[in-house]
């Protein structure tokens, strides 16, 4: 994702409060935080070991040992993941203030949004558990003395992330493309949260009464409600970022096990997809779908380089999407879907200059056809989110001014180029093609 702000930092780690895309959380890094105080783990663990031993026997994985676990407050779990992202952030994602100027620019974020308080927000009003791989530790947020229906779901959807941990190493060490690309980094963990989701389901059914299963409903409907103050403060771009792993991870899952049962789940745990777009279209994948390689658009003199990224097609989505307000968020999931099945590959790169940002991407689509649709969609959007007119370009290269920056956009039979800078001469300078 552009500059992995809001990217998960490690995959498979965390479980939104209640089961809609709507209330989700960034996945917690690989780090060792220090248990929070007042952590009562003594009354639910061998509550939570049954629950290990009968996702392990659906999952149809040895358990490895026993699954060491902590039932905490919300106030206490809030705490844990707090920390975790603070780590995160030493350990070299993108500082907030760059990351926001970035999505600014592109207009994914207001000018004035503050992520990491937007992100401290989600994490401790939208989490009920999360699975921590660096110390193999599972927290589970519970207001009572033993598990209620909702929290022992939680900790089934967590103890599939141990299992998975163990069985697939969820640190991947040594894997560069994961540490260096977000979309990459984006599809692995849509597989291990689609994997949770379904399990978690699967666990439900098999091993709570109907009261039960109607008492956990009831428990959500009420976190659904509690919610639903952070949704109303959360850009909706940053709300589909945090929802995309488990709802289309789900999907992708699904489609998965539907193919090749769980075998083809594990080998997507072992071998996880590199792309996006291989989660929106799973037949890709299964396909072996491998993204071509482009090279980041020439730098422009004089700038500092910002970042640097696959462009897939979950970030594409939002900038081939023309319309506004409501409806805008219901066109990114279908422009995404449509993207997904042509998309060939894409990078972009961002570079500063004092308060100024630039951005530069390249995307190849399977067909002219679909560059021409893409490029008149880029247009599209800048018209309607930036105010940009034509001002000027050549026979291959239009020219927009916008309300506070300018769009230049090459289109070259399958090929899109675009280029975003507060200058006409080195947004059109961003859309060369790189030597």
């Amino acid at each position: 994702m552009l500059a992995a702000c809001s990217a998960p930092a490690a995959p498979g780690v965390a479980r939104p409060a209640a089961p809609t895309p709507a209330v989700t959380a960034v996945p917690a890094p690989a780090t060792s935080p220090t248990a929070p105080a007042g952590a009562t783990p003594v009354p639910t663990i061998a509550a939570v070991e049954d629950i290990a031993t009968e996702v392990a026997a659906l999952r149809r994985l040895d358990t490895g040992g026993p699954v060491a676990a902590r039932v905490v407050s919300d106030a206490e779990l809030g705490d844990v993941l707090v920390r975790l992202e603070e780590a995160a952030a030493e350990e070299g994602v993108l500082p907030d203030d760059d990351a926001e100027r970035l999505l600014a620019a592109l207009r994914l974020l207001p000018p004035d949004a503050d992520l990491g308080a937007l992100r401290e927000t989600v994490l401790r009003q939208g989490v009920a558990g999360v699975y921590v791989p660096a110390d193999d530790v599972l927290y589970v947020a519970s207001s009572a003395a033993d598990l209620t229906p909702s929290s022992e779901v939680t900790a089934a959807h967590e103890v599939v992330h141990a299992l998975q941990d163990r069985a697939f190493d969820l640190e991947r060490p040594g894997d560069e493309l994961l540490d260096a690309d977000a979309d990459a980094a984006l599809a692995f963990t849509a597989v291990a949260e689609g994997d949770a989701i379904a399990l978690q389901e699967a666990w439900s059914q098999a091993h709570q009464s109907a009261e039960e299963q109607q008492r956990r409903r009831t428990e959500e409907q009420s976190q659904a409600g509690g919610a639903a103050a952070v949704i109303a403060e959360l850009p909706p771009y940053l709300l589909d970022s945090l929802s995309f792993p488990y709802s289309e991870g789900a999907r992708f899952v699904a489609a998965l096990r539907e193919s090749g049962g769980d075998a083809a789940v594990a080998a997507a745990l072992r071998d996880p997809p590199r792309t996006t777009a291989e989660i929106v279209v799973p037949q890709r994948h299964l396909d072996g779908f491998t993204a071509v390689e482009l090279p980041v658009p020439p730098a422009p003199a004089g700038w500092e380089e910002l970042d640097t990224d696959t462009f897939g097609v979950f970030d594409l989505a939002w900038i081939a999407t023309p319309a506004d307000g409501p409806a805008r968020v219901q066109g990114v999931l279908a422009a995404r879907a449509e993207l997904a099945r042509s998309w060939q590959g894409g990078r972009i790169g961002a570079w500063t200059r004092g308060e100024d940002v630039a951005v530069g991407a390249v995307v190849r689509m399977g067909s002219a056809q679909d560059g021409a649709a893409l490029c008149a969609d880029v247009r599209a959007w800048y018209e309607v989110q930036a105010g940009g007119m034509p001002v000027g370009g050549g026979e291959a290269t239009t020219v927009l001014a916008g309300d506070r920056d300018v769009l230049a956009l090459a289109c070259d039979g399958a090929d899109v180029r675009l280029g975003l800078a507060p200058d006409a001469a080195t947004a059109t300078g961003l859309t060369a093609v790189a030597g």
